[in-house]
């Protein structure tokens, strides 16, 4: 994701990927897809890709995620937490950062209003 427009406050670096996870407390390997994406067999038996839902900074062992990434990765933990899909929360985040230009969409007052519409929209 692409976060030029945020403050560098909250894009610097500060977290490791397994930090993070501990934080959230969610497993490691879920943080990992949330923050770089994952590959999957469809339904149509065809591999597809997920994007990263978390902002995150280049790759590597040392801390990649920073603060607004570690506020999104609290945020989907708290959906997932409340049950709902990750086939509701993506098209919902593409739609608000496509369509509405918002940037760190989890984190965004954005999704306190847009974002309830835009899951209503897609139940």
């Amino acid at each position: 994701m692409s976060h030029r427009d945020l403050d560098a406050t909250f894009t610097r670096p500060l977290y490791t990927l397994s930090e993070a996870a501990a934080i959230v407390d969610v497993r490691p390997t879920t943080l990992h897809s949330w923050a770089r994406g994952r590959s999957f067999k469809g339904v149509d038996g065809a591999q597809h890709w997920s994007d990263a839902l978390i902002t995150t900074t280049g790759v590597g062992r040392g801390p990649v995620v920073p603060f607004v990434g570690l506020g999104e990765a609290y945020v989907l933990a708290a959906f997932r937490a409340a049950g709902v899909p990750m086939q509701r929360i993506r098209p919902t985040l593409a739609r608000l950062e496509q369509e509405f230009g918002v940037a760190a969409a989890l984190t965004s007052d954005r999704l306190k209003t847009d974002g309830a519409e835009v899951l209503r929209a897609h139940q």
